[in-house]
Formats: C-alpha cells, structure tokens, sequence
C-alpha cells in the first residue's frame, strides 16, 4: 500500500457552507489524501463497498478496497453522557465487516487511561473508559498515539469550565495498520479598517492610469488600446491576487506556529494570561481563514 496520511478533525457546524471551505483549504495546504471526517480526496483510488450510518449520527463507517487492500474506515463522535448502548452497538457494526486495515478516528468523549491522559490526573476509570478498553480489546485494535507515545503525556482538549486537559481525541488502528505507521502526532487544529476590496479597487486605478498615460497617444486607434489594456489589467490582477495569496498563506502559517508555541506554554502553565493570546491567535487565523473561504465560495460562484 501507498504512502497515506489520515487525520481526525472535530470540528462543529460543518452544515456552514463557509466552515466546509475552511477545512477544504486546510486540507488543501496539509496535502492530506484522506481524513476521517470522512472527506476523501477525488484522486484517492478507493472504491467504496459499503457504508453504515449511525441513526443518531454518532459514527459513519465505510469499508472497500486502497491500492487493492481491504480498508475499514470510521469517523466516531461518543457521547457526552452515559450512553451504555453505544460502544455495543458500534462493536456490532464493526465486527461484522472484516478488514485487515482497520482505523477508527473521532472524539470518544473519554480518556484511555484518566492517569496520564487527563491534566489534573484523574483516579479511577470511568464507566465510558472500561467501555473503551472492553471495545479495544474484543476487536483488538489500540490507541495509535499512544503507540507511539508510549511514556508522553499530550492532550486534545481543554475544558474551561473544569480548568482540565485530556485526550479525548483518538485514532483506533488495527496491528497490520499499526505495523505500517510511520507517525502519529497531536497538532494544534485552526478549525476549533479599509478593506481589501478598496485596496484592490485602488491598485487597479492606479494601473489603469499608469497604462493610459503610457499608450493613449495619437496614432493608437481606440479599439486597439482597448484590447492591449484588458491584457494589462489582466496581467496585473494575477499579479496582485498572487500577491495576496501569497501574503495571506505567511499570516497564516505565522499565526498556527504562534497557536502552536502558546498551546504547549499554557499546558505547562496554565496562565490567564498565555490563555488570552492564545484565544486571541485563535481569533485572528479564524478571521484569516473565513475571510479566504468566502472568497473562494464568491469566485466559485461567478467563475466562467
């Protein structure tokens, strides 16, 4: 099988017609083929066999063929109360599909192990935790991060009203799965004045008259300076839209290592005060990314 990522988002109102363009483009600058949202990349070769649908909508399940080999899919959102018939209900599902490539990924809404995957420590487990190591164990999948990361303690996480960190967040693999995994990490997720159009239209009057004042002369015929014009204006629209696109993508990626640095500062620390720029780095590359994702809706919409 071919080199393949998979990522978990939770990620809320995905109905947003400007949220789903946000996680496209995310996606689109991650290079992932494939995520357990479940979103699956057009150029992916995966032909789909089946796929089950949780009624309630807390899991979607596909199971088909990647590069020939059998492939089982999940995305799992667990539910916040004490719901006895849903690790049952969805071992049921599961085990009735075989596949050697098994991965389940999603927000349980419970930790493995509340000893090392909850900050403050928690003490015994929970009636969801056992629900999650009894459904593990009979389908003989494990924790993939932990895996990895067999003695760190990182979280996926946090509760502002309990003040607490856990990994609630997981991606559930096979062994065969497991043997081939190169990496799993936790990353932070983007996805939890004078405007740009008076900008453009400023720069586009100021082409336009730097292009006159160059052409527009007596022995130029009208309809000539016409046509040479539209294709200097075009010239200079790609420009300029390279140019932001450009700008924009290094905000971006300046305000995510930001994001990044302050998420691991306030794990450690737990400052107000590290909180605060944290949120407010959060508000600004939410702002970046909404602003980009209606852009792109708006030329989708008017594009010839």
């Amino acid at each position: 099988m071919t080199d393949l990522k998979i990522i978990s988002l939770n990620v809320k109102r995905l109905n947003n017609v400007v949220k789903r363009q946000k996680i496209i483009s995310f996606l689109k600058k991650e290079k992932h083929k494939l995520v357990a949202a479940i979103l699956i990349h057009r150029n992916l070769p995966l032909t789909i066999e089946k796929v089950i649908k949780d009624k309630e909508g807390r899991y979607i399940l596909i199971s088909g063929f990647l590069f020939r080999e059998s492939v089982f899919i999940g995305c799992v959102y667990g539910p916040n109360s004490e719901d006895v018939s849903f690790f049952p209900n969805l071992l049921t599902h599961v085990s009735a599909i075989a596949s050697p490539y098994l991965v389940l990924g999603g927000d349980f809404n419970c930790v493995p192990d509340p000893r090392v995957d909850k900050s403050p420590p928690g003490g015994e487990l929970s009636p969801k935790s056992i629900r999650l190591i009894e459904f593990c164990s009979d389908l003989e999948i494990c924790d993939s991060w932990r895996v990895a990361h067999p003695t760190d303690r990182d979280f996926t996480f946090f509760s502002c009203h309990h003040q607490s960190f856990s990994r609630i967040d997981l991606l559930l693999s096979s062994r065969t799965v497991l043997d081939r995994m190169e990496e799993c990490s936790i990353r932070s997720c983007p996805l939890s004045d004078y405007s740009d159009e008076s900008l453009f239209i400023e720069y586009i009057t100021k082409e336009w008259n730097v292009f006159m004042t160059t052409n527009k002369t007596e022995d130029v015929s009208p309809s000539l300076l016409w046509e040479t014009a539209k294709a200097y204006l075009r010239g200079s629209i790609i420009s300029y839209t390279t140019a932001q696109k450009k700008a924009s993508m290094k905000e971006q990626l300046s305000l995510e290592h930001i994001i990044q640095k302050l998420e691991v500062q306030f794990k450690i620390s737990r400052s107000k005060t590290i909180l605060k720029k944290l949120e407010a780095a959060r508000s600004a590359l939410n702002q970046l990314l909404t602003k980009r994702a209606k852009a792109a809706i708006f030329f989708d919409k008017h594009k010839l």
